[in-house]
């Protein structure tokens, strides 16, 4: 009985060591890499999402929130019945779609960038459709 005693702590030591991961740290350490990783981010993530079909693909209009610091963003109806809607504040909305108002049809994906609007969720637009 005296060695069960002995013989279960080393076994449960020797099992134990060495099965600990090997830590990376890829994470950035300073704004501008944090930012060059945001931007590889995106455009990496662009590629892969058309291929594999990730882009959601729906119906908004452009409104412009310039006097809540927010510019242009895209309102969606995501709710027909209870008309409730969401913002979306897309990276780079072209100079041609930046008019108040306008229905536009576009494939989207959300962003990991944080949204200098607190009402709207950054988005990257993929592609507008006419």
């Amino acid at each position: 009985m005296k060695n069960y005693l002995l013989i279960i702590p080393v076994l449960f030591l020797f099992f134990s060591c060495g099965t600990e991961k090997e830590l990376r740290n890829d994470s950035p350490t300073t704004a501008e890499e944090v930012k060059d990783k945001v931007e590889d981010t995106d455009v990496s993530e662009n590629d892969q999402n058309l291929e594999s079909g990730g882009a959601i693909s729906t119906d908004g209009v452009v409104r412009d929130k310039s006097k809540d610091g927010c510019g242009f963003v895209i309102e969606v109806l995501v709710d027909n019945v209870n008309s409730i809607t969401k913002l979306y504040e897309p990276g780079k909305l072209p100079q041609e779609y930046q008019v108040d108002g306008k229905a536009i049809r576009f494939m989207y994906r959300m962003s990991r960038r944080p949204s200098k609007c607190t009402s709207a969720l950054p988005i990257i637009i993929d592609k507008i459709i006419e």
